[in-house]
């Protein structure tokens, strides 16, 4: 018999939040029900300690319910396609001050089923409609994880929904502007606040791509101005944060690259050497009214051809700082901008960073020092990789924002330590300090002698002046002359 009957029409905006209540209610009584050690959404790990979590941890997101089954779910790493076969979607996210990978709950809610069909897709009757649960049986697409064997107890996230899916009508593209999938803020019971987005004006073009344009961008696919010259040199930055798309590049991602950017300026960085890839891009106007590029997110040759170009210069680096804060995956790559060439809801090699690639690009840097602050997702299987490379990263110091088992951390903890560097120089040491005893993140410090006795301007740390005022390290901020012989 079959338990509900198929309309051609959404319904009403009052109904539709006691319906998404009602799913999100019984999807919470169902998730304390399951047995860690029998189940496939998270790792038992992961799972245990979800389990220890209130309801009110949970962040609801989902979409306007339908009579009828109409919605297609698309995840970013393209395992899981669900085409046409949902009256509606429910996520529960036990995360919610955590940025992006990291585990959520996934229902997908059928109209028209029969107790038989339901039962078969080991879901439940709320009202209408039956509640899927998501299982996902195998490792997220591109993705393999090799961890050292020493470390038999870190976590495996193989078969873990670490993203939220591309929701659209069947009748529409699968590309992001159609994205119908929404944070509820007003769920009784559960998590009372949503991220605030910037407005789908800002982010369903890109600001320029020199692929998918005819207009001059002022760079080319492959290549920014030069930013080396062999008469000086100087201290230079790339700051990514990838984003993938609107509901994931929140506004507080945008302050955090901008708040990084003005943190290095504060300390000596030339702002023509600090270089800024973000989400889909963005012109602004900053305190002096001057107009402050974001080159986008969307070019990965762009990004790698400068970061190796800054490298293989003889001369030209003192300090390389980089800084990541995109949404990451299980193996420590950073997701770059759903181009909007493809904007499809799917990644493939071209919107990824990984993790071996990055640390490629900066083996043998020339630079003095490398410092990489990567304020993401598993930040511990970042550093596995690098310690893959270690005799490559003698002048590499990376610092994360998690530890060995932990994937997620608070929300950009250790960019907000960070800018709190107002007043005093920024020691590498005392950001290891910061970082590593406070919050016992997972950090890799290569092998060159004192890497860590240095500021972020290759100043020696002092314990006796740590002002940004000293007089004696003005010389190390900018750039310095080169003699050329």
């Amino acid at each position: 018999m079959v338990r509900s009957r198929a309309l051609d029409s959404v319904i009403d905006p009052s109904s539709s939040i006691d319906i998404i209540t009602m799913w999100a209610e019984a999807g919470y009584e169902w998730w304390t029900r399951v047995n860690c050690l029998n189940q496939t959404h998270f790792s038992e790990h992961t799972c245990r300690l979800v389990k220890t979590l209130d309801k009110k941890r949970f962040r609801i997101y989902s979409v306007k319910p339908l009579t009828e089954n109409g919605y297609d779910v698309l995840f970013p790493d393209g395992d899981v396609r669900h085409k046409g076969n949902h009256s509606g979607v429910l996520i529960l996210d036990p995360f919610p001050a955590a940025r992006f990978g990291h585990p959520v709950l996934v229902f997908l809610a059928s109209a028209g089923q029969s107790t038989s069909q339901c039962d078969s897709r080991k879901g439940f009757f709320v009202g209408e409609a039956c509640l899927q649960p998501l299982l996902r049986t195998h490792c997220n697409r591109l993705i393999n994880i090799q961890r050292p064997q020493s470390r038999p107890s870190a976590v495996s996230h193989c078969g873990e929904v670490i993203f939220l899916p591309l929701v659209y009508l069947a009748a529409d593209a699968s590309v992001q502007e159609n994205d119908q999938l929404q944070c509820f803020s007003n769920i009784t019971g559960f998590y009372n606040d949503c991220p605030r987005l910037r407005p789908k004006s800002e982010t369903d073009q890109t600001a320029c791509d020199p692929i998918t344009t005819n207009r001059d961008c002022g760079f080319s696919e492959n290549s920014l101005e030069g930013r080396c010259t062999m008469s000086q040199t100087c201290d230079h930055a790339v700051l990514l944060s990838g984003g993938w798309n609107r509901q994931l590049s929140d506004v507080s991602t945008l302050q955090n690259i901008r708040g990084v950017k003005n943190i290095l300026q504060l300390h000596g960085y030339l702002r023509s050497n600090i270089i800024s890839f973000y989400a889909n891009g963005q012109q602004l106007s900053n305190s002096d009214d001057e107009e402050v590029s974001y080159y986008p997110a969307t070019v990965k040759n762009l990004i790698r051809n400068h970061i190796q170009a800054i490298c293989r210069s003889e001369l030209c680096a003192d300090t390389f700082f980089i800084y990541l804060n995109s949404p990451a995956r299980p193996d420590g790559s950073s997701l770059l901008w759903d181009r909007p060439s493809f904007s499809n809801g799917q990644y493939d090699d071209t919107e990824i960073y990984t993790a071996k690639e990055l640390l490629r690009d900066v083996s043998n840097c020339k630079a003095n020092r490398v410092v990489i602050m990567a304020d993401q997702s598993y930040g511990a299987a970042f550093v596995s990789a690098a310690v893959a490379r270690f005799d490559y990263l003698k002048n590499v110091a990376i610092f994360t924002s998690t530890d060995e088992f932990n994937w997620h951390s608070p929300k950009d903890r250790i960019t907000r330590s960070f800018l709190k560097y107002t007043e005093r120089e920024i020691c590498l040491n005392d950001l290891k300090n910061s970082f590593y005893k406070t919050y016992k993140t997972a950090l890799f410090i290569g092998s060159n002698a004192d890497l860590l006795n240095s500021t972020i301007i290759g100043a020696p740390c002092n314990s006796k002046s740590t002002s940004l005022n000293d007089p004696s390290n003005e010389k190390y901020r900018g750039c310095s002359l080169n003699s050329l012989a």
